[in-house]
Protein backbone atom coordinates (compact mmCIF):
# COMPACT_ATOMS: atom_id res chain seq x y z
CA UNK A 1 0.00 0.00 0.00
CA UNK A 2 1.27 3.55 -0.64
CA UNK A 3 1.90 5.75 1.86
CA UNK A 4 1.52 9.36 2.05
CA UNK A 5 5.50 10.25 1.70
CA UNK A 6 6.14 7.34 -1.04
CA UNK A 7 6.87 7.84 -4.71
CA UNK A 8 6.53 5.32 -7.47
CA UNK A 9 9.42 4.65 -9.94
CA UNK A 10 7.77 3.42 -13.31
CA UNK A 11 8.31 3.70 -16.92
CA UNK A 12 5.42 5.40 -18.38
CA UNK A 13 5.02 6.91 -21.83
CA UNK A 14 4.49 10.48 -20.82
CA UNK A 15 6.94 9.85 -17.73
CA UNK A 16 9.46 9.92 -21.20
CA UNK A 17 7.60 12.67 -23.05
CA UNK A 18 7.84 15.12 -19.44
CA UNK A 19 11.45 13.77 -19.29
CA UNK A 20 12.68 15.18 -23.06
CA UNK A 21 13.44 11.95 -24.74
CA UNK A 22 14.04 12.14 -27.99
CA UNK A 23 12.30 15.55 -28.31
CA UNK A 24 15.36 17.90 -29.54
CA UNK A 25 15.96 14.85 -31.78
CA UNK A 26 12.27 15.14 -33.39
CA UNK A 27 12.84 18.69 -33.84
CA UNK A 28 16.46 18.47 -35.90
CA UNK A 29 14.23 15.91 -37.94
CA UNK A 30 11.43 18.31 -38.71
CA UNK A 31 13.98 21.20 -39.55
CA UNK A 32 15.91 18.28 -41.80
CA UNK A 33 12.46 17.88 -43.46
CA UNK A 34 11.80 21.64 -44.03
CA UNK A 35 15.34 21.56 -45.74
CA UNK A 36 14.37 19.01 -48.48
CA UNK A 37 11.09 20.78 -48.79
CA UNK A 38 12.28 24.18 -49.50
CA UNK A 39 15.11 22.60 -51.87
CA UNK A 40 12.64 21.60 -54.42
CA UNK A 41 12.19 25.24 -56.23
CA UNK A 42 15.55 26.40 -55.71
CA UNK A 43 18.26 27.31 -58.27
CA UNK A 44 21.86 25.35 -58.73
CA UNK A 45 23.91 27.87 -55.74
CA UNK A 46 20.97 27.75 -53.75
CA UNK A 47 20.69 24.09 -54.39
CA UNK A 48 24.12 23.61 -53.09
CA UNK A 49 23.86 25.34 -50.37
CA UNK A 50 20.95 23.61 -49.01
CA UNK A 51 22.53 20.34 -49.26
CA UNK A 52 25.43 21.59 -47.50
CA UNK A 53 23.05 22.86 -44.49
CA UNK A 54 21.10 19.34 -44.55
CA UNK A 55 24.49 17.12 -44.52
CA UNK A 56 25.22 19.29 -41.17
CA UNK A 57 22.16 18.96 -39.66
CA UNK A 58 21.90 15.38 -40.49
CA UNK A 59 25.25 14.78 -39.06
CA UNK A 60 24.04 16.50 -35.90
CA UNK A 61 20.77 14.37 -35.94
CA UNK A 62 22.24 11.20 -36.45
CA UNK A 63 25.18 11.91 -33.86
CA UNK A 64 22.95 12.40 -31.38
CA UNK A 65 19.69 10.43 -32.18
CA UNK A 66 21.88 6.94 -32.30
CA UNK A 67 23.35 6.79 -28.98
CA UNK A 68 20.27 8.23 -27.67
CA UNK A 69 18.10 5.42 -29.23
CA UNK A 70 20.75 3.10 -27.76
CA UNK A 71 20.42 3.99 -24.42
CA UNK A 72 16.81 4.42 -23.91
CA UNK A 73 16.91 0.64 -25.81
CA UNK A 74 19.02 -0.20 -23.04
CA UNK A 75 17.38 1.33 -20.42
CA UNK A 76 13.60 0.08 -21.27
CA UNK A 77 15.01 -3.24 -21.11
CA UNK A 78 16.58 -3.08 -17.36
CA UNK A 79 13.30 -1.51 -15.94
CA UNK A 80 10.48 -3.41 -18.43
CA UNK A 81 7.79 -4.74 -16.03
CA UNK A 82 9.44 -2.96 -13.29
CA UNK A 83 7.80 -0.37 -10.32
CA UNK A 84 10.02 0.62 -7.36
CA UNK A 85 7.58 2.39 -4.69
CA UNK A 86 10.44 4.15 -2.35
CA UNK A 87 9.13 4.73 1.01
CA UNK A 88 10.34 6.33 4.14
CA UNK A 89 12.25 3.07 5.49
CA UNK A 90 11.95 0.45 2.24
CA UNK A 91 12.24 -0.18 -1.55
CA UNK A 92 9.12 -2.04 -2.89
CA UNK A 93 9.94 -3.89 -6.34
CA UNK A 94 7.08 -4.89 -8.19
CA UNK A 95 7.95 -7.14 -11.55
CA UNK A 96 6.12 -9.50 -12.72
CA UNK A 97 3.86 -9.98 -10.17
CA UNK A 98 6.06 -10.70 -7.34
CA UNK A 99 6.28 -8.00 -4.86
CA UNK A 100 10.01 -8.18 -3.00
CA UNK A 101 10.53 -5.71 0.32
CA UNK A 102 13.81 -4.22 0.92
CA UNK A 103 14.76 -2.47 4.10
CA UNK A 104 17.27 0.76 3.81
CA UNK A 105 19.53 -0.70 6.72
CA UNK A 106 19.57 -3.41 3.99
CA UNK A 107 21.31 -1.21 1.68
CA UNK A 108 25.28 -1.97 1.42
CA UNK A 109 25.88 1.11 -1.37
CA UNK A 110 24.62 3.27 -3.90
CA UNK A 111 25.84 4.11 -6.97
CA UNK A 112 25.35 7.22 -9.17
CA UNK A 113 26.36 6.37 -12.32
CA UNK A 114 25.99 9.08 -14.84
CA UNK A 115 27.57 10.78 -17.98
CA UNK A 116 31.05 13.03 -17.85
CA UNK A 117 29.50 15.07 -19.98
CA UNK A 118 26.06 15.53 -18.35
CA UNK A 119 25.97 19.27 -17.04
CA UNK A 120 28.11 20.39 -20.29
CA UNK A 121 26.04 22.68 -21.75
CA UNK A 122 27.55 22.76 -25.28
CA UNK A 123 26.55 19.22 -26.06
CA UNK A 124 25.03 18.21 -28.62
CA UNK A 125 24.12 14.86 -27.72
CA UNK A 126 20.81 14.30 -25.81
CA UNK A 127 22.25 10.92 -24.92
CA UNK A 128 24.45 12.54 -21.98
CA UNK A 129 21.20 13.13 -19.72
CA UNK A 130 20.60 9.38 -19.24
CA UNK A 131 21.61 7.95 -16.53
CA UNK A 132 20.97 5.37 -13.49
CA UNK A 133 21.19 4.50 -9.73
CA UNK A 134 22.53 0.94 -8.47
CA UNK A 135 21.47 -0.10 -5.08
CA UNK A 136 23.74 -2.73 -3.87
CA UNK A 137 22.67 -4.69 -1.36
CA UNK A 138 23.95 -6.49 1.54
CA UNK A 139 22.79 -9.59 0.15
CA UNK A 140 24.51 -9.48 -3.53
CA UNK A 141 21.47 -7.95 -5.04
CA UNK A 142 21.43 -5.34 -7.10
CA UNK A 143 18.55 -2.69 -7.96
CA UNK A 144 18.72 -0.65 -11.34
CA UNK A 145 16.71 2.48 -11.33
CA UNK A 146 17.04 4.23 -14.70
CA UNK A 147 15.98 7.55 -15.59
CA UNK A 148 13.35 6.01 -17.47
CA UNK A 149 11.55 5.69 -14.33
CA UNK A 150 10.93 8.97 -12.99
CA UNK A 151 10.82 12.03 -15.38
CA UNK A 152 12.50 14.42 -13.30
CA UNK A 153 15.96 14.10 -11.36
CA UNK A 154 15.93 10.54 -9.99
CA UNK A 155 19.03 11.62 -8.02
CA UNK A 156 17.31 14.46 -6.45
CA UNK A 157 14.17 12.15 -6.20
CA UNK A 158 15.97 9.04 -4.11
CA UNK A 159 18.08 11.57 -1.68
CA UNK A 160 15.29 12.55 -0.56
CA UNK A 161 14.27 9.73 1.01
CA UNK A 162 17.36 7.68 0.66
CA UNK A 163 19.53 9.58 3.24
CA UNK A 164 23.00 7.53 2.58
CA UNK A 165 26.43 8.41 0.49
CA UNK A 166 25.94 8.23 -3.16
CA UNK A 167 29.28 7.18 -4.63
CA UNK A 168 29.48 9.40 -8.29
CA UNK A 169 31.05 7.05 -11.37
CA UNK A 170 31.00 9.03 -14.50
CA UNK A 171 31.44 7.87 -17.71
CA UNK A 172 31.29 9.07 -21.26
CA UNK A 173 28.17 6.67 -22.03
CA UNK A 174 26.24 5.21 -19.73
CA UNK A 175 25.00 1.71 -20.05
CA UNK A 176 23.61 -0.14 -17.33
Amino acid sequence: MKSQSSIILKITFLRQLRGGVFIPEFWFLGLLIWVIYTAVDLNKEELNLSIIIFAILAGIFLYSIIPTFFLHRNYLKRNRNEEYEIGNKTIIRRKDGIETIYDYDDIERIYLYRSSQRDDIKSPAWAYNYHYIKIIMKSGEELYLTSLLYSSDLEKVLKNHIKLFYYNVKHHFVLT
